[in-house]
């Protein structure tokens, strides 16, 4: 039975409500990567629109094992931290060791004491992106991956990394549920109100242009 309709003493708004979906960046702004996807919860539904809240990224299981390569160093760190508006993240970031210029050595290897001050200066990042941030802006720092930028360039200096990315992002305690907050998430209630008058304009037109297609028919049939 679709979500959408009620049945019973359930009605679809009920149905919806906790409901999660994941979705590619290029399908929530038009451009970015098809392969990084974040998860959304329905906290509300108002109408026709669904009101959702951050519940986690995650990169697609195919592109995380396109980066997988022998004869190099994989490093992988994992850090818990709290955004500015109250919720507790577990941010995984991976990088993997990249050949030199010049070099003869089929291997890239990255000795332990290396890995060990990677992932050190890793944490110190993602501490500092995610801490200064709301949920907010921190989606468009992950959607922009400056946290695996910022790493991949201090790498440099102790053994160079490449391919580096924040992976997946773990809701692991929310702030309490607030209308109000929501509400502004989505650009307030003006902006919630205008796209129903565009869903009902666009939905009008589209009913009426059967019928109108309709008429010409008739009209080039008794014509002819």
């Amino acid at each position: 039975m679709p979500v959408t309709k009620t049945t019973g003493q359930k009605t679809a708004r009920d149905s919806l409500l906790g409901r999660k979906v994941s979705l590619p960046v290029a399908d929530l702004a038009n451009k970015g990567d098809e392969f990084r996807k974040f998860t959304l919860k329905v906290d509300d539904v108002q109408g026709i629109q669904c009101l959702t809240s951050f519940a986690g990224m995650h990169l697609t299981t195919d592109k995380v094992r396109s980066l997988i390569r022998k004869r190099q160093s994989m490093v992988e760190v994992a850090h818990d931290v709290k955004t500015t508006d109250g919720y507790v993240l577990r941010v995984f970031v991976v990088g993997f060791t990249k050949r030199q210029r010049f070099q003869k050595k089929a291997t890239t290897y990255a000795q332990r004491g290396h890995v060990e001050k990677l992932r050190r200066r890793t944490v110190q990042i993602i501490q500092k992106e995610v801490s200064s941030s709301d949920v907010t802006k921190l989606v468009t720092k992950l959607a922009n991956e400056v946290i695996g930028r910022q790493v991949e360039q201090i790498s440099q200096s102790i053994y160079p990394l490449q391919n580096v990315l924040t992976y997946k992002v773990k809701v692991i305690r929310a702030p309490k549920s607030d209308m109000g907050r929501l509400i502004n998430l989505h650009g307030g209630s003006d902006a919630i109100l205008a796209f129903q008058r565009e869903f009902e304009a666009a939905a009008a037109l589209q009913g009426s242009a059967p019928a109108e297609r309709q008429e010409e028919a008739a009209v080039e049939e008794i014509t002819a």
